[in-house]
């Protein structure tokens, strides 16, 4: 495994673990950009 294949498998996992779903679906750029948001 590369370390970028690595880096962005942190990334996704951290996505996850954050119970940021919808931060994962690339198409979805305004759910990632909230994820400022203390709505969480």
């Amino acid at each position: 495994m590369t370390k970028l294949a690595y880096y962005f498998t942190l990334l996704y996992y951290k996505m996850l673990i954050k119970g940021n779903y919808c931060a994962i679906e690339i198409n979805n750029l305004r759910c990632t950009f909230q994820d400022d948001s203390p709505s969480h």
